[in-house]
């Protein structure tokens, strides 16, 4: 019996090459992925969509599924042709998806290339957008585990980074200290945490980042402040940018932002177009930098200001969800 997920991943029966890459990708994404017993993937497709978000399977393994995928826009389950015809660009080689008739479930199919490319593996998580990245659901999963050592070990090595330039990176790492505290209640993640944020801080005063680089950590160090009660952090972050930054280079054009369509079908691409879908924008660039903006806003004192400045730029984005 496998328990009901958001992503079902189907495991072809000789796994090609890139196959646990995906999975390994989209668990560390904290994406909710279906398990059966003994922590065996699904060989083969869920009886029904229910609840289902994402399925995910490999170019290979379609020949397999394909007669029983039905109702996804583009997807001929009855022809042979290949699910990304080299026709499409370049890019198109790495997979394509396909979003069902329900307008919920998306099947995402995965090339050799896409598998390999970190790139194209999140392009669910960015277009499928109803699913779930650091699922409380996962989440709990994991930490019920018996074999919670895994989770220690990582967090062990995290601890040692020395990425402490602003950056997603460290965001990353800052905000993984802080959800293992919250996650376990244990203090030494979050003094892992702290011992983080000042050397941050420390380091900082003599970067040539500029004092704004420090929004990208905006929302690690607003939570540090509020679980240690210490308002340093806020005060850093908020001496930074004690005003509305430009968000010029958040704009679609900034040269910043990857659109994730070239990953879908045109056919559900045509669709998605004709409802004004806002899917597609690249998520590391735009999902960290608006939170982050809308969060200090919060905390200054101008949200008004940056929510509708951040609303005009995800206005051009809903416009503008293809390639150039």
């Amino acid at each position: 019996m496998i328990a009901p997920a958001e992503c079902w991943i189907v495991q072809p029966p000789d796994p090609p090459r890139g196959f646990f890459e995906l999975v390994g990708y989209l668990l560390n994404a904290g994406v909710d992925v279906a398990f059966g017993p003994d922590d065996a993937l699904p060989d083969d497709l869920p009886p029904n969509y229910d609840g289902i978000r994402c399925i995910a399977v490999c170019s290979e393994d379609l020949p397999r599924l394909r007669t029983r995928l039905r109702g996804f826009r583009g997807l001929d389950p009855d022809s042979e042709e290949p699910a990304c015809p080299p026709s499409e660009g370049e890019r198109s080689s790495h997979g394509s998806m396909y979003l069902h008739a329900d307008d919920r479930t998306w099947l995402a199919v995965y090339t050799e290339s896409g598998r390999l490319n970190h790139k194209r593996i999140e392009n669910p998580l960015i277009i499928a957008s109803d699913l779930t990245v650091n699922s409380p659901r996962l989440r709990e999963r994991m930490l019920a585990r018996p074999d919670r050592q895994v989770h220690r070990q990582l967090l062990e090595a995290l601890m040692t980074s020395d990425r402490h330039e602003w950056s997603d990176v460290s965001f990353g790492t800052l905000w993984a200290m802080i959800g293992a505290y919250e996650a376990t209640g244990e203090v030494r993640y979050r003094e892992a945490a702290r011992a983080f944020a000042e050397t941050q801080l420390e380091r900082s005063k003599t970067s040539s980042q500029g004092p704004q680089a420090i929004l990208t950590s905006a929302l690690s160090l607003l939570r540090l402040s509020e679980i240690t009660g210490d308002l340093r952090y806020r005060e850093a972050l908020l001496s930074a940018v004690p005003k509305m930054p430009d968000l010029h280079h958040l704009r679609t054009r900034g040269g910043l932002h990857l659109q994730a369509l070239s990953f879908v079908h045109p056919a559900t691409s045509e669709y998605l177009i004709s409802r004004a879908a806002d899917g597609g924008t690249y998520s590391e660039q735009v999902g960290l930098p608006y939170p982050s903006v809308l969060a200090t806003s919060k905390a200054g004192g101008w949200v008004d200001e940056a929510a509708d400045r951040i609303a005009q730029c995800l206005a051009e984005h809903r416009a503008n969800c293809r390639d150039e």
